[in-house]
């Protein structure tokens, strides 16, 4: 069970906004069939496989967006360490 500790580690969030974007890298490298390409029957891909080929575009665009995310929470987070790290120096000295 979860403590409710808000604990990050900012690098390995990074770390997987890249993984993110590299998958997201891979998946727009398909190439959608082209008609002439496409094999005859029977081993014709099934109408699911060619949709969700057509939907990579879409989806390659989602994943950067949630790496930004990540990368947005990272700042943040950064932020936020450093100036809780000020205000504990600044009440040690005071």
């Amino acid at each position: 069970m979860s403590s409710g500790s808000l604990d990050m580690d900012p690098k390995g969030l990074l770390h997987v906004a890249l993984d993110i974007d590299t998958v997201a890298h891979h998946l727009r490298a398909v190439e959608p069939l082209v008609a002439d390409e496409i094999p005859p029957a029977p081993v014709i891909p099934p109408a699911p496989v060619v949709e969700w080929i057509d939907e990579l575009p879409r989806i390659t665009e989602e994943l950067h967006q949630v790496a930004d995310v990540i990368r947005t929470v990272v700042g943040s987070v950064s932020v936020t360490d450093d100036e809780m790290a000020s205000r504990l120096a600044r009440i040690g000295d005071g």
